[in-house]
């Protein structure tokens, strides 16, 4: 198929623990592109963990109902011919269809329930940040370094 996908063989053959973590962009395209779907298939196809990560709540919710309607016969490519050669290689459209939209909307893995958990990791990081950066203008450390006296 692809180099791509020759390394992600050859990763997950030297550690059992090897996932794939899909990077979504802010328009959602990524689920058009042809080369990276074949990706996603072949990762599904190989019994990889994948993940799917993005920019913010915001964008997943604007692009909500586009998510619902993946699917990866729909796929484009700047040239057509990779898009059947990957079409080809997919050889259960629908099931793929399937595992795509469980990435997304499972109810305990997918990307919309595991979204809330990571929304409030991003909130005390930032709550940290801003601790540091109002301990840097007072001149006062932070209570996580200050030292029991």
């Amino acid at each position: 198929m692809s180099k791509f996908a020759d390394m992600m063989a050859y990763l997950s053959a030297l550690d059992d623990g090897f996932e794939h973590v899909i990077a979504v962009d802010a328009g959602f395209q990524t689920f058009q592109r042809a080369w990276v779907v074949a990706e996603i298939a072949q990762g599904h196809e190989m019994g990889l963990q994948q993940h799917l990560k993005l920019r913010n709540e915001g964008a997943l919710h604007a692009h909500k109902a586009e998510l619902r309607s993946l699917d990866v016969r729909n796929m484009r490519s700047s040239h057509p011919e990779d898009a059947i050669e990957i079409l080809g290689g997919i050889l259960d459209k629908d099931s793929f269809n399937h595992h795509l939209q469980s990435m997304v909307f499972n109810k305990k893995t997918g990307l919309l329930a595991t979204w809330k958990g990571l929304d409030a990791a991003q909130k005390v990081r930032t709550a940290g940040r801003v601790a540091r950066q109002l301990a840097d203008e007072t001149g006062e450390q932070p209570p996580s370094q200050r030292r029991a006296e």
